[in-house]
């Protein structure tokens, strides 16, 4: 009897244990990586410890969906900046490693303006470093992503009387057009849209409406359609937390996926791989006025600048040109020193001017005068010496002629008296 309880204890232990996975996670700096990870895992970030420098590493916990015990950890790699840093991967991207791999592409929607450009790049990176692989195993892993998109199955609902029937009747056998899955990288591919809550600052800052909002899901979608994606939009308060963990055991494992694709949700989008069509995706074109479904990406979602505040849609200044500059500033110190030369010499006829004599209406005593001798002025205050100035010369003007930019014979320009100062070497 417990030779039994023994063996089968061990044939359902056997049938839980699930293969070690790895997710690349990549995406430009400032997107959410870490922060987005952490949220899968429960936990907050921590401020003590540095994220994403370098490749970093964590993992996510696979729960049994009965048990809710712990049947694998996914290792998580987290890569710092962009395609320059790529060369890391190579460490993961091995034709031992490979076969166990998915990629997490991660977009900010804070920045719509950068979506599209941050995926084309990391999807060429993708390609350049996959090409590298065994010529036989890429052709396998291929063929492995086509059949799992081809096979896709919208979930049954629970409770269904007659569950076998109702999967077959579910189920989705995509004939691959040449939209789907035109970029087959021979990894399961996620595309996640971080902070999708910043829809509401983006209509109130920007101006964007629905439609410019269903224009950047129609690409994103396109996207993810042409990879043989899942899309999913991630934002505030855990928001699709669930659903993203979900799609990631799916594409890692195979397993059934129990919610359906969203693409109502403005800020909760969810596009399961295989679900979408081109047909589905050009719904979301017919109630476009002022955007073109053929539209580039950029001609729509312009990217509005930054601010000197850091806020999206703040005019962008350049600094001024360092020659002309300087030119202004002599020009306002010789305006100041014509100024200045005038009030000091409107001061000396003012002094010199001789003042009315008032008579005051006070009484005086009647006191004999010794008639007294016309003395000298007093003399003035010594005038002191004028810092600004050297040897009669304006120091802040010699300092501005200094600096300007001599001409291409060496020689400065003239200056008003018509001499050339020595070029100042800098």
């Amino acid at each position: 009897m417990w030779k039994q309880l023994l063996s089968e204890a061990h044939s359902q232990a056997s049938q839980t244990k699930l293969r070690p996975k790895n997710l690349i996670v990549l995406g430009e700096e400032g997107c959410g990586k870490s922060a987005l990870i952490n949220r899968i895992q429960g936990r907050k970030a921590a401020e003590d410890r540095p994220q994403g420098t370098g490749l970093e590493f964590t993992f996510i916990d696979i729960k049994d969906e009965e048990s809710d015990e712990i049947v694998e950890r996914m290792g998580v790699y987290t890569l710092n900046g962009d395609t320059d840093s790529a060369s890391l991967l190579d460490l993961l991207l091995t034709n031992e490693l490979v076969g166990d791999t998915l990629v997490m592409l991660v977009v900010d929607f804070s920045r719509p303006w950068n979506a599209l450009d941050t995926l084309d790049r990391w999807s060429v990176k993708l390609l350049e470093l996959l090409g590298k692989l065994d010529a036989d195993l890429l052709e396998k892993l291929k063929k492995a992503r086509v059949d799992a998109y081809q096979t896709y199955a919208e979930p049954v609902p629970e409770g269904t009387a007659d569950k076998e029937g109702e999967e077959e009747a579910e189920k989705i056998v995509n004939v691959l057009g040449p939209d789907m899955l035109k970029v087959n990288l021979g990894v399961p591919v996620l595309v996640v849209a971080t902070k999708s809550d910043a829809q509401v600052k983006l209509e109130q800052d920007l101006g964007y409406r629905q439609e410019k909002l269903d224009f950047i899901q129609l690409h994103l979608r396109q996207f993810a359609m042409k990879h043989g994606a899942s899309l999913v939009y991630s934002g505030k308060g855990g928001k699709n937390k669930e659903i993203l963990y979900q799609a990631i055991v799916n594409a890692a494992y195979g397993t059934s996926l129990k919610i359906k694709a969203n693409p109502e949700d403005n800020q909760g989008v969810f596009i399961p791989a295989g679900w979408d069509t081109p047909e589905k995706i050009k719904q979301l074109a017919l109630s476009f006025q002022e955007v073109s479904e053929d539209a580039q990406y950029g001609e729509h979602i312009e990217d509005p600048g930054v601010d000197a505040t850091g806020n999206a849609g703040g005019d962008v200044h350049e600094a001024e040109n360092e020659q002309g500059f300087l030119t202004k500033q002599k020009q306002l110190l010789g305006k100041d020193k014509d100024a200045g030369q005038n009030a000091g010499q409107n001061e000396k006829m003012d002094v010199a001017r001789p003042r009315p004599h008032v008579e005051h209406d006070v009484p005086r005593p009647n006191v004999h005068k010794t008639p007294s001798k016309p003395t000298a002025d007093p003399p003035g205050p010594t005038p002191r010496p004028d810092p600004a100035k050297k040897d009669g010369k304006d120091v802040l003007t010699d300092f501005f002629e200094s600096l300007l930019k001599t001409g291409k014979d060496g020689k400065k320009a003239p200056t008003k008296g018509g001499a050339t100062a020595p070029a100042t070497p800098r």
